[in-house]
């Protein structure tokens, strides 16, 4: 059995334009000389990630095992090293490392809502704050609209849209 070790990266985590599966890990994983198994958590209905992963990783050919509801495998042919990426729905009940992932990841979360209502609390005396969601998006943005707008803040930066 081969050595387990750790190879450390940081990442941006803010998808790129024209790459809405990738995210930001795809340019740290460049330089990782290691073979690479990427899982990802599946989300959405989609199942088919062959074209977009291509244009990630667009110095190998991308290569599809299986693709379907409750997976999809590829593999990245033709580099120095190989990698397989697993994408499939509730990948943390499975992978110890997908549930870390979003176990750190939801706490990141919390830790930058925190410092978001904070800011807007000392712009908005009195304002209740919000945990983000779909359900108090509304109200929070209507209370916040006359300090963003004094502040020259765009309502894009405050409010994401699909």
């Amino acid at each position: 059995m081969p050595a387990l070790h750790f190879a450390a990266f940081s990442a941006d985590v803010t998808p790129p334009a024209g790459h809405p599966l990738c995210g930001g890990w795809i340019e740290p994983v460049r330089g990782v000389d290691d073979p690479l198994e990427i899982v990802v958590d599946k989300h959405g209905g989609r199942n088919n990630y062959a074209a977009m992963l291509q244009q990630a990783f667009s110095e190998g050919l991308v290569m599809a095992r299986e693709e379907g509801m409750s997976r999809s495998v590829y593999q990245v042919l033709g580099l120095e090293r190989r990698i397989e990426l697993t994408i499939q729905p509730r990948a943390d009940g499975e992978y110890l490392c997908v549930a870390l992932a979003s176990m750190v990841s939801k706490y990141v979360r919390e830790l930058l809502m925190l410092e978001f209502n904070r800011f807007w609390e000392a712009q908005v005396p009195g304002l209740k704050p919000t945990a983000g969601y779909p359900g108090d998006a509304a109200r929070f943005y209507e209370e916040i609209r006359p300090a963003a707008l004094k502040l020259g803040i765009p309502e894009q930066i405050i409010w994401r849209r699909r």
